[in-house]
């Protein structure tokens, strides 16, 4: 009897999730320091924000280079979505609503492909993930800090 009840009680793919923490960057295609201007690094921050939210992925870091040409995140990826699948989401839906707020980036972008072909990404663990915040938090550009030499 007590097994019964022990299936009745049982929570489908519970035992699934795991934290798949990852760093990713991300780098403009050519390099174009696009970052300078606050209202750019607004757009892309709250169009990587709503995606990752709507295919539940968990942002915990996120922060503009201080070269004015990349973003880094520490972003949990579920297990149910490929890393490359989360990059082609994560890139084409920031890059489509970059256009669709600033028109004129057409212009810098004519085949409206923003982001670069290359990508860096990295599993984050308990033993290296104050290490990698802060040095996403040392990069954020936004924050106003310094480069460390």
């Amino acid at each position: 009897m007590n097994s019964v009840n022990v299936v009745n009680e049982y929570k489908p793919h519970t035992y699934a999730h795991r934290y798949n923490w990852q760093h990713m960057m991300f780098v403009s295609k050519c390099r174009f320091k696009v970052f300078k201007k606050e209202y750019t690094r607004e757009v892309i921050r709250k169009a990587i924000y709503e995606i990752a939210e709507a295919n539940s992925m968990t942002i915990k870091e996120f922060a503009f280079g201080d070269d004015y040409s990349h973003i880094h995140m520490e972003i949990d990826v579920p297990n149910t979505i490929k890393i490359s699948t989360a990059v082609q989401i994560l890139k084409s839906y920031s890059a489509y609503k970059l256009f669709y707020k600033i028109p004129n980036f057409r212009k810098l972008y004519p085949r409206g492909r923003f982001w670069s072909g290359y990508y860096s990404n990295g599993s984050v663990g308990p033993s290296n993930e104050e290490t990698i915040r802060n040095y996403i938090r040392n990069q954020d550009i936004s924050r106003g800090q310094m480069k460390l030499t």
